[in-house]
């Protein structure tokens, strides 16, 4: 708290949690409806794919029931979400690089997915679905590191995926994906939760850590 800014529809909270070794986090979707949200970015949009950008995000869920999670990069302060329908990867943003998981996709609803926008259109490698590997999946209170790795210019536009287990070691790592994002677009770190149905969803943050180059060459 403090660092972040918030972006709610109904009274969601970022708290810090008490007597928590190396210090928890903790967003609060608090309402009472479907669909309600909160999400974490920073004020400023001051990151960029073609400086490298990259988010590390240790995260766990405390249900991992009926819900949405996104982590990754958003060009938007103000929307609800990254991703509107992960089932057929319909956006909000225009230009995104998220971790989703997302409980009301049919295909694939108990797996995190990479999945990125080009102004408004999704990567042509698809979506990055590494299910079926073990700590690639959510887990009720278990903690996962969350990365996604930027590198672009005005020719090419890549985002890399990676999933760390909850002791650190590496369960997944993509390829770097096509057509990923615009490479000049301006960028905020990117971290949500929506609840698909009427029960509270939270979400526990060990850390957020955001980096990029300073020059493009």
């Amino acid at each position: 708290p403090g660092l972040f800014e918030t972006k709610t529809n109904n009274s969601g909270t970022l708290i810090s949690l008490a007597d928590q070794v190396n210090g928890i986090g903790r967003i609060d979707t608090i309402g009472s409806t479907a669909n309600d949200y909160i999400n974490l970015s920073i004020p400023e949009k001051n990151m960029q794919a073609q400086l490298s950008a990259v988010i590390a995000c240790r995260l766990a869920a405390v249900s991992v029931a009926d819900c949405k999670v996104e982590v990754g990069f958003s060009d938007s302060t103000t929307n609800v979400s990254c991703i509107n329908n992960l089932a057929n990867v319909t956006f909000t943003a225009s230009d995104c690089a998220v971790w989703v998981w997302d409980t009301s996709d049919a295909g694939n609803p108990n797996a995190w997915q990479g999945v990125s926008a080009i102004s408004g259109t999704a990567s042509t490698t698809g979506k990055i679905e590494p299910s079926g590997l073990q700590g690639t999946f959510p887990d009720t209170g278990v903690f996962q590191t969350l990365i996604v790795a930027l590198f672009a210019d005005s020719d090419t536009q890549h985002a890399k995926y990676i999933i760390l287990d909850a002791n650190g070691y590496k369960a997944f790592e993509s390829a770097w994906t096509d057509d990923a994002i615009t490479y000049n677009t301006q960028l905020v770190p990117w971290v949500g939760v929506t609840t698909r149905t009427t029960a509270l969803k939270q979400v526990d943050i060990d850390f957020i850590e955001i980096w990029q180059r300073r020059t493009v060459t």
